[in-house]
């Protein structure tokens, strides 16, 4: 003891808080470490969620385009049942038949009332055997 000082306490006090101002800044570095992996974390949240927006839109996009394709896979088996139906069933009483009489050369017909037509055909002929047709106004 020198002057009145206890040089021994003061050390163990400055020691005691040495040893605590080291674990406050050992809490503190990983305090930042997380804080910087947040950081990390919170970019790649920021990544992944524009890029689960931009696939969601890609996928209504080939939603769209698959619902329009199935739309028009139905008209084109329509049109192929059509097709097989003038050329396996039809008969020379239906007005569809292949071999179309010379007067209806340069006739032009509205495509939904020969569809119409033919598709009433192919589920009964009429009782004349004759399917009816209006011609479409030619343009």
């Amino acid at each position: 003891m020198s002057n009145g000082v206890d040089f021994k306490k003061l050390a163990l006090d400055l020691r005691g808080q040495l040893t605590g101002a080291q674990s406050e800044l050992a809490a503190l570095r990983e305090e930042l470490a997380e804080s910087g992996r947040a950081d990390h974390l919170r970019q790649r949240i920021a990544f992944l969620t524009t890029e689960v927006h931009a696939r969601a839109g890609e996928r209504d996009d080939l939603q769209q385009r698959l619902t329009a394709a199935e739309q028009r896979n139905v008209e084109l088996e329509k049109n192929a049942a059509r097709y097989i139906w003038l050329r396996d069933e039809s008969e020379s009483v239906h007005q569809f038949y292949l071999s179309t009489p010379i007067w209806f050369t340069g006739v032009k017909f509205n495509k939904e009332n020969v569809d119409n037509t033919i598709d009433a055909a192919m589920i009964k002929p009429t009782e004349s055997g004759a399917s009816e047709c209006t011609p479409a106004k030619e343009s």
